[in-house]
C-alpha cells in the first residue's frame, strides 16, 4: 500500500511539531536572556545581603543606645563569630 501524492500532501498540512531551526532560534534567544540575568540577579543577591547587613548594624547601635540611656552607663558593640556566622552584641564596660 502506497501513498498517493494526494495523500502526502494532506498528510504534510496535519503534521505537527517543531523544525529543527525553531528549536535552534528558541535556544539562541533562550542562552541569550540567561547570560544578561545571572549577571543581574547576582548583582540582586549581593545588594539584599548589604541591606539586610547594614540593617543589622544599624539594629545592634540602636539596642545598645537603649541600653545605655536605661542603665545610665557606657555600652560598646562587640563582633563575635560564633559557628561562622558574624553576629553584633552590646556589652556593658564595667562588668
Amino acid at each position: 500500500m502506497g501513498f498517493g501524492a494526494e495523500q502526502m500532501a494532506v498528510r504534510r498540512r496535519h503534521a505537527t511539531g517543531y523544525t529543527l531551526i525553531e528549536l535552534m532560534a528558541v535556544l539562541a534567544i533562550a542562552s541569550a536572556l540567561l547570560v544578561i540575568a545571572i549577571p543581574m540577579f547576582r548583582t540582586q543577591v549581593q545588594n539584599s545581603r548589604m541591606s539586610a547587613a547594614a540593617t543589622d548594624l544599624l539594629s545592634t547601635f540602636m539596642s545598645a543606645k537603649s541600653e545605655a540611656v536605661g542603665r545610665n552607663y557606657p555600652v560598646t558593640v562587640c563582633i563575635s563569630n560564633e559557628a561562622g556566622r558574624r553576629r553584633l552584641l552590646p556589652t556593658s564596660e564595667g562588668r
